[in-house]
């Protein structure tokens, strides 16, 4: 199975809510006509749909990024310095805000966030500052904060949690300020 997966259908204009259930069988299930799209599918890391209008006719446009086997995000050379087995800054700071803005909001709901979610952001945050010059002074309070969200995770204190994800917010928009 290839990385990523695209495909586009014209439907009549009635025809999408038949178009989403069969994609919600499909997820369901695990199954389909076309055994690539069930697995992709089924083992998604990312899924956007797209529909536009066009001449009387929806066109309906389906992009799929997988995971691998192993459920693990394929890397991709790009990511990696070279001759490093760290990835690229500029793609920790990506990962880092798609996990971040996932606990930054189910914080500010009042719930915890998935263990998954804080231990990624936890982990990259340890390794983001182990980037020389690229915010230092910030580094030691980031770190302090870090471990403080990492305490009250793991007390359950969702409110702590907040308070302590607009602390990061903060020091994020002070150093991004500064260096950007």
């Amino acid at each position: 199975m290839g990385d990523k997966i695209k495909f586009e259908r014209f439907l009549a204009q009635d025809g999408l809510p038949d178009f989403f259930r069969e994609l919600a069988d499909i997820i369901e299930d695990g199954q389909a006509g076309d055994p690539e799209l069930s697995t992709a599918l089924n083992n998604f890391e990312k899924l956007k749909i797209g529909v536009e209008e066009a001449y009387g006719r929806l066109a309906v446009k389906v992009r799929i990024k997988c995971r691998d086997a192993a459920g693990a995000v394929r890397p991709s050379e790009e990511t990696q310095e070279a001759g490093q087995s760290r990835p690229k800054y500029k793609t920790l700071k990506k990962r880092m805000k798609k996990s971040f803005k996932v606990i930054a909001s189910l914080t500010a709901e009042g719930t915890l966030p998935p263990a998954d979610a804080v231990d990624e952001f936890l982990s990259d945050s340890v390794l983001m500052v182990s980037y020389p010059e690229m915010g230092d002074e910030y580094y030691e309070e980031y770190s302090r904060t870090c471990d403080a969200l990492a305490k009250a995770y793991d007390a359950k204190d969702a409110a702590a949690c907040a308070e302590l994800c607009m602390e990061l917010a903060r020091l994020k928009k002070e150093c991004h300020n500064r260096y950007k």
